[in-house]
């Protein structure tokens, strides 16, 4: 049996004890303790996506998503941004979205894990549709004298930080 020594003070008291790594449980449940944001854009647009507060994750799917043993807050933590980069990544390759014909926004609900997914597709700024153009892309291609690139960026943009809480021990 191994122990941990261990130091702790309250109040102006010091207290020193010895913990048992036989009585530390396991990591069994990892929430998302916020609503995390994340956005990515392209010439004609920004795709932002909100994973729900309270979204129990799995896993069995992080530890496939790591080549190392997970064992510190710090590689759920990783583990956790790679699986939500992964999923939101393929939800922007499987969302139909008909370029020559996009105007404003598309806004849809994505089932993942035990909550919903708010994914919002929305037009940029500058080459929304006016009077003189109908669609996103003719008001790129008039502004840009080029076409516009619709590749999603490759690059997760943060809108707010990524909140974990953890049930059991590390």
């Amino acid at each position: 049996m191994t122990s941990l020594p261990i130091t702790f003070q309250v109040g102006e008291k010091q207290f020193t004890d010895n913990i048992s790594t036989n009585d530390i449980v396991p990591v069994t449940h990892i929430n998302i303790d916020n609503d995390y944001k994340i956005y990515y854009s392209n010439d004609l647009a920004f795709a932002n996506m909100v994973f729900k507060k309270n979204t129990n994750l799995t896993l069995s799917v992080l530890a496939s998503l790591s080549n190392k043993k997970l064992e510190t807050l710090e590689d759920y933590k990783f583990a956790v941004q790679c699986y939500l980069t992964t999923f939101s990544k393929m939800i922007l390759k499987k969302i139909p979205i008909e370029w020559s014909e996009f105007k404003n926004y598309i806004s849809c609900q994505i089932p993942f894990e035990n909550n919903l997914i708010d994914v919002n597709i929305i037009v940029k700024e500058e080459v929304k549709p006016d009077e003189e153009f109908e669609f996103a892309p003719k008001k790129f291609i008039n502004i840009n004298n080029s076409e516009p690139n619709e590749i999603w960026n490759n690059t997760l943009n943060e809108l707010t930080s990524l909140d974990l809480n953890f049930v059991g021990k590390i």
